[in-house]
Formats: C-alpha cells, structure tokens, sequence
C-alpha cells in the first residue's frame, strides 16, 4: 500500500507542478491583471480548509482510499475547468477545486504513512515530501515543453488524463478504517495543550509568505523580468529537483533539528532579500539557492507536525487542525499581495517572507526540544 500512496502523491504534485506554473501565466495571457489573479488565488487555501477538515474527521472513520479518488477526480475537474475558463470567475471556480484537491489528498497522506510505517514515519514522510517536489520539478518542466505543442491548454489536457488514472489507481488502496466515529468536539481548537498551539502558530508563521511567494509571486515575478514560458519551467524544474534532492538526502541521514534550522534559514533569507534588491540577471541563481534552504526548513516541518499527531487518536483530524491558522494566513496574503506587488513591487514581500522564514526556524527549534 505504502507504494501506492507515494505513486498517487507523486502524480497529484506532478499536476500541481503543472498549475502551479501555467495558471498564473494563463491568466495573464487571458487579459486577468495581477490583483485579480491574487484575489483568485485567495480562494485556494479557504477551499482547502472547509474541505479538509471535514475530510479528516470522515477518512478517521471510513479510511483513505476515498479521498485519494476525490482527490483524482478533483485533478481532473480542475484541469477542464481551466482549459475553458476566459474570466476570474472560470479561474476562481478552478482554485476552488484546487483548494479541495489538495485537502483531499493532504488529509490522508501523512496519517497513512504514519499507519503504514510507525517506527520511521518521521523520515518516511519527508521522503514522500521530497519525491512530490521530485515530481512537481517534471510538471513544472513539461509547461515548457508542452506549451511550444499547443500553449496552456496541452499541458492542462495532460493533467486531466493523469487525474483520470489516479482515480483508477486510487481504487487499488488498501483501505483502512478506524471506525473513529466524528464528532463536533473533534473540531475544538480549544484545550488542545501548549505543544498543539505553539505547532500551530509555527505553521502559520512558516507557510504564509512561503506558499504566497513560491506558488503565485515567482512565477509572476519571473515573467514580468522578461524570461519567456520555457525558461520559467526550467528554473522551477532546478528548484524542485534540488529541494526534491537535498531533502531525500537529509531524510536518510537524520541530520540535526538545529542545523537544518540554521542552515535553511540562512539559505532561504539572503537570497529573497537578494531578489528584493539585485538585478533580476541574479534572480534564478538566488531562486536555486533558496531550493537547498527551503529541503533543510522541510525537515524541520515535518518533525513538529510528527511531534504533534503521533500521539493523537485521530492523527488526520489532528494534523488538519494544525493547519487552520495557517489556510487563514495563506487567504489573506494571497488576496492582498497582488495589490501590494501592483503598487509597491515585490520586494516588501520578499523582506517579509525572508523574516517570517526565519522565525520560523528559530520556533521549530524550540518545538523540537519541548518536551
């Protein structure tokens, strides 16, 4: 089963490479101006939310291998949707789905590892982590590759037959139930212990400019500097395969809580505040230096989220509640930051995403040592 679940994540990030990419750059070439495409953009984490709480509770009860074919079928239908769509509406309704996909599949993943390999889950999860951004890096690549065939809409095409085969896949799961009936209480933030909120807060602090930046801002950013749809795949490809190979490597060999913390803080900081001040001839180097710190900040990550849930009962409930302060946080930057890049450039969210990465380090530090 464990290696149905890394196929079925590999091919949901191989998709997201894809749209992560071209949807931004469509939307562009569709006549959409950058604070609509923020705004849209918004909706993902808000959808992701609703449905992955709910998800949670229920794969608890009923098991996963549902939710990895919602998650095919979301694939799917997302994809279709932005093949047709010509107004921020058609694109809204896609991140929508988008949100929901990723909650669907984000709902499971970790709690099925967490059953399938207790001893190792830790590691186990940050080699799963490390292959979707493995995966991620093809589809980002394949943008570039399939838009000279026949623009976007190839490229999405391809995603929609690949959601069709995880749905069929999916069917091939060993479910698993626990037959956790759900409950209102399960979705308390309330009493929950120091450990949980401060887990929580982490999360926040550590995802909010990060997924703002990487998955809307520097696709963006990059086209706006002038480089053309092939290079951005290719640039996005080197990062996910260096974030992809760095932190395969340090899942294997287990390194320091406190050097991981160090090292991706450094790595990640100097270069956004390079982007935010250099020439952007220096901005895919500084974009691949940020790779390196971005895999040794993952491995923190995933160590205080399985500090969190391997205790709880029900570990895909708990694992979603962890991420409720950080769905709000995503929201919010993603629906202001078009407006402040129109008006201000990127360079404040570049400051702001550097220091919010270091704060991070410095609390996953300190969870990693709370007993």
């Amino acid at each position: 089963m464990l290696r149905r679940v890394f196929t079925l994540n590999f091919l949901d990030s191989f998709v997201f490479g894809v749209t992560t990419l071209a949807i931004p750059l469509l939307m562009l070439e569709r006549g959409i101006d950058l604070a609509s495409i923020g705004i849209v953009f918004s909706l993902a984490p808000i959808a992701k939310l609703l449905v992955r709480l709910s998800s949670a509770a229920l794969a608890d009860a009923a098991g996963e291998r549902w939710f990895y074919l919602l998650n095919g079928l979301a694939n799917f239908s997302q994809s279709v949707a932005y093949i047709v769509s010509s107004s921020p509406f058609g694109f809204a309704l896609g991140k929508a789905v988008d949100g929901a996909r990723e909650s669907f599949i984000w709902a499971v993943n970790r709690s099925s590892i967490m059953h399938q390999a207790p001893e190792r889950a830790h590691f186990a999860t940050a080699s799963m982590v490390s292959g979707r951004a493995l995966y991620f890096a093809f589809g980002s690549l394949s943008v570039g590759l399939l838009f000279n065939l026949g623009g976007y809409s190839s490229a999405l095409v391809l995603c929609a037959a690949i959601g069709m085969a995880m749905a069929a896949l999916s069917l091939q799961v060993k479910n698993t139930p626990h037959r956790e009936k759900p409950s209102l209480s399960d979705f308390s933030l309330l009493g929950r212990g120091r450990r949980f909120y401060e887990t929580a807060g982490a999360l926040a602090v550590g995802s909010s400019f990060y997924m703002v930046i990487i998955y809307f801002l520097m696709p963006v950013f990059f086209k706006l500097s002038g480089f053309g749809e092939w290079e951005i795949g290719l640039i996005y490809a080197a990062y996910f395969l260096v974030f992809g190979s760095v932190m395969n490597f340090l899942s294997h060999h287990k390194v320091s809580s406190r050097t991981s913390a160090a090292v991706g803080a450094l790595l990640f900081m100097v270069p956004l505040v390079g982007m935010a001040f250099l020439g952007n001839a220096f901005a895919p180097f500084l974009f691949l230096l940020m790779a390196v710190g971005d895999a040794h900040l993952g491995i923190n990550w995933e160590e205080i989220i399985y500090l969190q849930a391997s205790g709880a009962k029900k570990r895909s409930t708990e694992v979603a509640l962890l991420h409720v302060p950080s769905s709000f946080a995503v929201f919010f930057l993603s629906a202001v930051s078009g407006f402040v890049a129109s008006a201000y450039g990127f360079a404040p969210l570049f400051l702001f995403g550097a220091a919010s990465l270091a704060l991070f380090a410095l609390w996953s530090v300190r969870l990693s040592g709370m007993k």
